[in-house]
């Protein structure tokens, strides 16, 4: 996102473009490590501590259905 406000600035000026659209990208970059933290926990903890292979399944798909949801409804706000 930065490289793009930066090589295609549009009407803006390229320090315009980038103070506008830097607070969405750190927004962007801490939501990735956030993920990334939760993968570790899971990997790191959970893997060892849970031996059953059927509840971890149940882990999993949990755990992906969380995620999808967080995917499709964050940022959404109510139409009127």
């Amino acid at each position: 996102m930065i490289a793009e406000k930066i090589l295609f600035p549009g009407r803006y000026s390229r320090i315009d473009n980038l103070a506008l659209h830097g607070r969405l990208a750190a927004q962007v970059a801490v939501g990735g490590v956030l993920m990334l933290f939760m993968a570790a926990i899971l990997e790191g903890g959970f893997r060892q501590l849970v031996q059953s292979t059927s509840l971890r399944f149940v882990i999993g798909l949990g755990m992906g259905a969380l995620w999808l949801a967080y995917f499709t409804r964050s940022g959404r706000t109510a139409r009127s």
